[in-house]
């Protein structure tokens, strides 16, 4: 069975678009653009940048958190050692402890509109604890370094990212059209 280490990407990328004032790209539809990279290790983490990514986190805590997550970003600084070492464990590993996988399901309301007596009027948010957080956020910057980095991200992609470059783009590109007639 593959590990979180065995990430590896495979896909199909489209030609990029230039920065320019392009407002069309020719594809050949019929023609694949293969790329291959792997990602073999992840980063041990600092208790600096620990601490910078725990500081920027939510307070928001989970019923099964041994302390609530305010106390915990309160005290932080005497906790981040063992923390840091908590993290970089699971990091090494790759993978999370059980005690870490669990969490508290809750139900939701889809619409206040529904029946709330309906099952299927609810979903199930799922209230993690903060350590399972910090490890979570810790993954997801350097899954995403690793993408940006080696320029894996679709070229159209503008959901799941910081910012979308393409969508600031054609946004640029309609005002100067729009205003070019003056």
């Amino acid at each position: 069975m593959p590990t979180l280490l065995d990430i590896t990407f495979n896909i199909l990328r489209w030609p990029k678009v230039n920065n320019s004032s392009e407002t069309s790209i020719n594809f050949d539809y019929d023609k694949t653009y293969p790329i291959q990279a792997e990602l073999s290790t992840f980063t041990p983490v600092t208790s600096e940048n620990l601490g910078k990514l725990i500081d920027k986190m939510s307070s928001k805590s989970c019923q099964l958190d041994p302390i609530p997550a305010s106390v915990f970003k309160k005290c932080g600084h005497l906790l981040l050692p063992v923390i840091t070492d908590i993290v970089n464990l699971s990091l090494h590993h790759a993978l999370v402890p059980p005690s870490l996988k669990m969490a508290l399901l809750l139900p939701s309301m889809k619409k206040p509109s529904l029946d709330h007596e309906e099952f299927s009027s609810f979903q199930p948010i799922s209230n993690l604890k903060f350590l399972s957080k910090a490890v979570e956020k810790v993954v997801a910057f350097q899954v995403d370094t690793y993408i940006r980095d080696n320029n894996l991200y679709e070229v159209y992609q503008s959901a799941y990212k910081n910012y979308s470059v393409k969508v600031q783009n054609d946004i640029q590109l309609k005002f100067k059209m729009i205003f070019s007639w003056h």
